[in-house]
């Protein structure tokens, strides 16, 4: 699955870019699309406090208080193709920085033409590195019938073990898949750490650990269950991501 979003203040530019979108994907792909549009900057913020997994996406630079929602973006997946959408009396200081990183630029009056010839080289591209096995150290891959999906481990919050399926929870939602609990142990990013023998988190993500009610708080309130045989573990993972700026400060025990 390969999801994209648009936010886009210009009505007319929203529709065809939204509608070139959809021909593309079935055109290029044959994996599934998601699609995500937004008018306005707030409304934008509001769907990035959910940490949604993406792959593509186009922001209008005019509509964005602030650059540091693109900035975001980018934190959120380092590997997304970013289009940005500006006019010609923005900086190019503003935007043209290692913090965003994007991959196209689209400078108001652009035409239809261009505007298509854009959006077709950020889905090649985007498409060529989804389906290579390149970049893949910072993702973690799940094949389905469905098709591909790349989830960046940034916006990975636990993998469970639950009826001979593994779980792969985000902030919004629930992925299912094929895996083991001892396989990931071995392959995941050093930062993911056992909790539980079904149970494997982020450090990252921690809130804090409740001994007294063997549990692990993450972000968004999500609460996973804690082992006893994990808590050293535990305790030692999300002290190491404190000391290097992951996850929050308000830590107890």
């Amino acid at each position: 699955m390969i999801s994209l979003i648009i936010c886009n203040g210009v009505e007319r530019e929203l529709r065809d870019m939204d509608a070139y979108a959809h021909y593309l994907a079935a055109k290029l792909s044959e994996e599934e699309w998601k699609y995500y549009l937004f008018h306005d900057s707030e409304a934008l913020n509001s769907f990035l406090k959910k940490e949604p997994v993406f792959d593509i996406v186009c922001v209008d630079l005019t509509v964005l208080a602030e650059i540091n929602v693109v900035e975001k973006i980018r934190k959120m997946n380092r590997n997304a193709y970013i289009i940005l959408v500006a006019t010609a009396d923005i900086s190019p200081m503003i935007y043209m920085k290692p913090a965003i990183l994007a991959g196209s630029l689209l400078l108001r009056k652009f035409t239809a033409v261009q505007m298509k010839q854009v959006f077709e080289e950020a889905f090649r591209t985007y498409l060529e590195k989804f389906e290579s096995d390149e970049d893949k150290e910072s993702v973690y891959v799940i094949d389905t019938r469905e098709g591909r999906q790349l989830i960046p481990y940034s916006s990975i919050y636990y993998f469970e073990a639950r009826e001979k399926k593994i779980i792969v929870g985000t902030a919004e939602t629930e992925i299912i898949c094929y895996d083991t609990i001892s396989r990931l142990e071995q392959e995941l990013p050093s930062f993911f750490v056992r909790c539980h023998r079904s149970f494997v988190i982020n450090s990252k993500k921690i809130v804090k650990l409740i001994s007294v009610q063997n549990t692990v708080v993450m972000e968004h309130d999500i609460c996973i269950p804690l082992s006893r045989s994990c808590k050293a573990a535990v305790k030692e993972a999300f002290m190491v991501s404190k000391d290097t700026g992951g996850g929050y400060a308000d830590r107890t025990l």
